[in-house]
């Protein structure tokens, strides 16, 4: 008898986050009322008289034991059922997440080189991680949620997902209200997830690209944007336009600051190029950049840089 591709699914992301260096959390899904919708008939006690609504609250009152405990460096995660209320009076909804938090140094202390706590950097790593195993996409899909009152405005967001993906969620720094923490505690950083139903189901089959075998050819380009257009916008322009030889579209650097028009940013974008059967040409590239510069202009007005 197969395994249920959800048990699978859900065994995939425990190994991949306990490689992480995350401990996993075994919560009840009991709840205070103002943490849930659904009641309980016969609620134990008062503090657990409804189900969550999220995984998160019970997790950061983990995090603030450990820091009452002395722990500083905390990687915690769950995956358990939430429950909202029914539609029409209907029996309350059910829903798989997954949510973690982590909080304290990137690597264990040590005498050579001082220690770097963890960032938003560490989390949208860790949500990259995520996504590929769920066979989903991070990029292009991060928008600020200035109005969580959980998460700090400056580094909170929201997965900005259509229903069809099958996964949303949002993540970011926890305000400082948010968690009783000691004076010498690093940020605390959250995200929590739904889970998606498995991709792959019995009868589908997985197809293989080789890898590669010709070099890649790399181009550079360093854009002047005006402040309203957002890079990613530009980035989808150039990965939709480029045609067949275009393998990836990345963002390396941007510079705000002198010598720009103001209002502007100067955004660079790495190019690979690669054709699979045979060593790509400078022209050919030339001729996709000659092509792709002048359609910038027109849609975003983009300069290059320098120019």
């Amino acid at each position: 008898v197969p395994d249920d591709p959800r048990f699978v699914q859900e065994e995939s992301l425990r190994s991949l986050l306990v490689g992480l260096g995350f401990f996993e959390l075994q919560t009840p899904a009991f709840s205070p009322a103002h943490e849930g919708e659904v009641g309980l008939a016969n609620p134990i006690s008062v503090e657990e008289s409804h189900l969550r609504t999220s995984l998160l609250p019970g997790l950061l009152r983990r995090v603030e034991r450990n820091f009452h405990r002395g722990v500083r460096d905390v990687r915690l995660f769950e995956i358990g059922t939430v429950f909202m209320e029914g539609e029409d009076g209907g029996p309350p909804e059910e829903e798989t997440r997954l949510a973690l938090a982590m909080t304290g140094l990137r690597a264990p202390r040590h005498w050579s080189q001082p220690g770097k706590p963890l960032d938003f950097w560490d989390l949208k790593g860790v949500l990259e991680e995520l996504a590929d195993g769920l066979g989903q996409r991070v990029e292009g899909k991060l928008e600020p949620a200035e109005e969580d009152p959980e998460l700090d405005p400056r580094w909170g967001f929201n997965l900005d997902t259509d229903l069809e993906e099958g996964w949303s969620g949002r993540g970011g720094m926890v305000r400082s209200s948010g968690v009783d923490a000691p004076p010498w505690a690093h940020a605390v950083w959250t995200l929590e997830i739904s889970l998606p139903d498995p991709q792959l189901r019995r009868g589908e089959t997985m197809a293989f690209e080789p890898i590669p075998t010709q070099p890649p050819v790399e181009r550079d380009l360093a854009l002047v944007l005006h402040r309203r257009h957002r890079a990613r916008d530009v980035a989808a322009v150039l990965a939709e336009e480029g045609g067949d030889l275009l393998e990836d579209v990345s963002i390396f650097d941007v510079y705000e600051g002198e010598n720009l028009p103001q209002g502007t940013r100067s955004v660079a974008f790495r190019l690979v190029f690669r054709a699979p059967e045979r060593t790509l040409k400078d022209r050919e590239v030339d001729e996709v950049l000659n092509r792709l510069v002048p359609l910038l202009k027109e849609v975003f007005g983009a300069e290059l840089r320098g120019d």
